[in-house]
Parts: C-alpha cells; structure tokens; sequence
C-alpha cells in the first residue's frame, strides 16, 4: 500500500458505506495480516452488528500471526458479546496475549477489567501494574483511570496532585473524561472524599469514569 492509500484510510469513516468499501477493496489488493487488522478494528469501532461480525474474521486472522492490537480488540469483543457469543474467559485469554505482545490498549483493557471486577475478580494491584505499564506507553485511557485510583486511593495512598498530573496528560492527547476528572477536582477541591463518591454509585464496577455504556 502507497502513503497515498494509507492516509486516506485514516479518513475513513465506518458509517460511511462508501468507505467501507473502498476499504474492503483496498484489503482485498493488500492481503496481509497488518490489513485484516486495521480492516477489522475500522470495521469493530462502528459496533454495527453485521460489520462487527465480519470484523471477528479479519482480526483472528490477525491475531494467529502474532499482532497485538488486533488480540485485544477481539478480547473486548468477547467480552461484551459483539459479533460473537460473549465468552469473558476468551477475552481475557486475548487480553494477556495482547499485554505480553506490547498492546498497551491491551494492557488499559486488563487493567480496567481488573479495577472494575465485573468479569473478573477485582484485583486493584494488577490493575495499578497494567494501568501504569499502559500509561507509560501513552494511553490516555490508562493515564485517566489510574489517576482515578490515586485520586481515590484505590491500591495506593490517596494522592491528589498526581490524579491531576494524569488527569491532565491524559486531557492533552484527547480524553475528555480526564477533563471532566479535572473539572470535578476543580469543583470539590483535594480534601473531598473521592472514593466514597466511587462507592455512593455502585464503586468501582458501576462507576463511570470512561464514559463506557
């Protein structure tokens, strides 16, 4: 593939049926484990059921030859049953595959299943390892979501001043639940009691600080 084509696939839109068939037609003339995966992820971001399903195929294939991202974009596949009949062992299998390969979107997605303990046993010192591994990497994701275990004190002593030093390296690459993280901080100053606000809306499992459904 040409600079030419891989700028335009970023671009795409994947509720644009236009682009997703300039896309599939592009994968089809580059057939490679690196294009079923950015095929199948563009494909997942839409979360339409038939697209979703056609992703599962192209991220496996990914997956089998060893490409991190495409293993954890599959693990949150199958841990929410999109595309594919929910399977939280599968997923979390995908998910450490994707970790011990270097996905660092992998590693935020362990840590949080591991914070929230929905799927999972809540362990909050593997969340705090996967989170900070994550955040070291660049995810702001990872960088928003440990800020909020030091602003609670979830695992470590409650530290305001890093929350916000996370909340706001992680606002500066996009996230705007950091912002918001910030906003709060703002609003109720340090010495407000974070973690029993957690508690108050179900703790760490109901607690939305991603903005996830």
């Amino acid at each position: 593939m040409d600079r030419l084509d891989r700028n335009r696939i970023k671009t795409f839109d994947p509720f644009n049926p236009a682009h997703v068939s300039e896309f599939r037609k592009l994968m089809d003339k580059e057939d490679t484990p690196e294009m079923h995966e950015k095929f199948g992820m563009f494909l997942a971001s839409s979360e339409i059921e038939s697209y979703a399903e056609e992703a599962i195929g192209h991220l496996e294939i990914a997956v089998d030859a060893g490409l991190a991202d495409a293993a954890g974009q599959l693990g949150y596949m199958y841990f929410n049953g999109i595309g594919v009949e929910k399977d939280t062992e599968k997923g979390m299998d995908l998910y450490l595959d994707g970790a011990y390969r270097g996905s660092y979107e992998s590693m935020f997605l362990l840590g949080n299943e591991y914070m929230r303990g929905t799927n999972v046993k809540a362990d909050y010192g593997k969340a705090f390892d996967y989170l900070s591994e994550s955040a070291e990497g660049g995810n702001d994701r990872a960088m928003n979501t440990l800020g909020v275990m030091y602003l609670c004190g979830y695992h470590v002593g409650k530290d305001v001043k890093m929350a916000k030093r996370l909340f706001l390296k992680s606002k500066a690459r996009g996230n705007m639940n950091a912002a918001m993280n910030l906003i709060l901080i703002d609003e109720n100053g340090p010495d407000f009691d974070y973690k029993a606000m957690v508690e108050s809306e179900g703790g760490t499992a109901d607690y939305n600080w991603e903005g996830d459904e």
